[in-house]
């Protein structure tokens, strides 16, 4: 069976959307605790780990390096960023209760 030209031109479509894809969980974005740049650097980690547990992902939101930080962000105050990453990932819960099951966990 042949692909259809159109479903080929709509799958490649789709390859060049899913790298821009960005999860931003409205837990974050509402927060007026945290900057933009921190906000946008938790969501670029989130999307990148979306499929690990969260204690993955709250393991890499304190343990960001400088580097990874300005090589999403360019140059920006860093160790403010971090600190900032690093209430984000106080805030995640890495067990449910049973009463919670179900809801949302972040």
């Amino acid at each position: 069976m042949q692909m259809s030209t159109e479903y080929r031109d709509f799958e490649q479509f789709l390859s060049f959307l899913a790298p821009d894809t960005l999860f931003l969980p409205k837990s974050i974005t509402s927060r007026r605790d945290i900057s933009d740049e921190a906000k946008f650097m938790c969501s670029i980690i989130i999307t990148k780990y979306r499929f690990e547990a969260v204690g993955f992902v709250k393991n890499k939101l304190e343990n960001c390096t400088d580097d990874e930080i300005r090589m999403e962000l360019g140059n920006v105050n860093v160790s403010k960023i971090k600190a900032e990453l690093k209430k984000v990932a106080a805030g995640l819960k890495t067990t449910v209760s049973a009463a919670e099951y179900g809801k949302e966990v972040m």
